[in-house]
């Protein structure tokens, strides 16, 4: 009787854990990521350890020590990449446009701009 309650091994899709990134997980996160720039407060909003969305990406781009690439992986690894640049077009799409209308608001956004890729958009102070 028990053995009706489960299907026979060969019946599995395969050996090991599944895959915590799913195309659904994925898209929540590369959502999250355009809204913040960031992977370390869009993990947790997800339930996952950032260090787990660092692993992806890095098996997405062929990095991962332990584990090659695969579609979705890649796939993931070119969304984040796509969603980091959007967030830094919008930032600085919001710098010009409060700059324009009132120059005293676009600090605030420079401030995060400037934190977010230091190397890039601080000025070299010597």
């Amino acid at each position: 009787m028990q053995a009706d309650r489960f299907p026979p091994r060969h019946h599995r899709r395969g050996i090991g854990r599944s895959t915590t990134l799913t195309p659904r997980l994925a898209k929540a996160l590369v959502k999250l990521i355009v809204q913040t720039g960031r992977i370390e407060p869009a993990a947790p909003r997800c339930r996952i350890p950032p260090s787990t969305v660092t692993d992806s990406i890095a098996r997405g781009q062929g990095r991962h020590v332990t584990r090659g690439a695969n579609g979705l992986y890649a796939a993931f690894a070119g969304a984040v990449e796509k969603a980091l640049g959007q967030y830094e077009c919008d930032q600085l799409a919001g710098i010009q446009a409060a700059a324009a209308a009132k120059p005293e608001n676009w600090t605030a956004r420079a401030w995060s701009l400037e934190r977010w890729v230091a190397d890039v958009h601080t000025p070299l102070y010597r």
